[in-house]
């Protein structure tokens, strides 16, 4: 069994309770370290529960990846509507998310970077998100983004701010997630001094937009 205590994919049925314990164990050992049997075995559920909600491994290492990608554009919406809102808030709430579910991050790049694990057309087909393909919750944060600086700036200003923030954000975050890391670093001020980072993620958020603005 797979402690799905501080799991984000809330377990209301065995679909989700598969998808919960799915995140986990891919995170962890990789998608071919894992086979349908230890998932199964995992989540207290028979391979045939896994083959009818999912069809296959591969299909709910996408599964996954898609439900992962809808979490965190809702969650960076709801934060992108508070009222008073900034750059720098958004920012610095993006990477506190993103450091607190680490399991999101190496999951998405675990499949980005494995040239096996590409979708089939018949994948592509079904996942909704693929003409507008863009980093989630980026809407979002090109809102908060436009907010601030207004229209006046160019929309591709904007966009570059928004990317160059996301992708920053993503590569601290996926870095102090990392078991290498976390070993190597154990102790050192950049990876556990939380104030100092937060310093660091506003510093870089209102670089950016000084520099869409000059």
């Amino acid at each position: 069994m797979v402690n799905l205590t501080n799991s984000h994919i809330e377990v209301t049925d065995t679909k989700s309770k598969i998808l919960a314990v799915a995140n986990e164990l891919f995170s962890k050992q990789g998608f071919d370290g894992v086979s349908v049997r230890d998932l199964a075995n995992a989540a207290d559920v028979n391979v045939a529960a896994i083959n009818y909600h999912f069809k296959n491994k591969l299909n709910l290492y996408h599964e996954i990846h898609e439900y992962n990608y809808d979490w965190i554009a809702k969650e960076l919406t709801l934060i992108s509507e508070r009222e008073d809102i900034t750059v720098s808030d958004i920012a610095y709430e993006m990477y506190r998310l993103f450091s607190e579910n680490g399991t999101i991050l190496i999951n998405s790049f675990k499949l980005i970077l494995s040239d096996h694990l590409c979708p089939d057309e018949e994948m592509l087909k079904n996942q909704s998100k693929i003409e507008s393909f863009g980093p989630p919750g980026g809407e979002a944060l090109f809102k908060v983004i436009t907010k601030e600086v207004g229209t006046d700036v160019p929309e591709e200003k904007r966009d570059w701010a928004m990317r160059m923030m996301f992708v920053t954000i993503v590569y601290i975050a996926t870095l102090i997630n990392t078991r290498y890391v976390k070993a190597r670093c154990m102790g050192e001020a950049w990876l556990e001094d939380i104030e100092a980072k937060e310093l660091e993620i506003r510093e870089l958020a209102n670089a950016l937009i000084d520099r869409i603005q000059k």
